[in-house]
């Protein structure tokens, strides 16, 4: 039996297992997609009563996840500095 998955899932998939990695995140900070540019963290929010958390990707799709891994503790190099990213002023 083959199993077929498209590239959203797979981009879902993606998503999952680095967060996964970077553990408590900010809103505000991005996550390290393998392959892929980072994707962005927007926050909690609730859904259905249902505590979720949403991710903007590169490209400008938004991903909504149940993820309970985000009260861990950061995983090592697994956010990407958002100083960095912004420049030598923003330092």
């Amino acid at each position: 039996m083959a199993l077929c998955i498209s590239e959203k899932g797979a981009r879902v998939v993606q998503l999952i297992r680095a967060v996964k990695a970077a553990g408590a995140m900010m809103p505000g900070d991005q996550v390290r997609m393998p392959g892929e540019k980072p994707a962005a963290y927007l926050g909690p929010l609730m859904e259905r009563g249902i505590q979720m958390h949403g991710f903007r990707l590169f490209d400008g799709t938004e991903i909504v996840l149940e993820a309970p891994a985000l009260n861990r503790q950061p995983g090592p190099d697994a956010l990407q500095p958002v100083c960095a990213s912004a420049g030598p002023d923003s330092q």
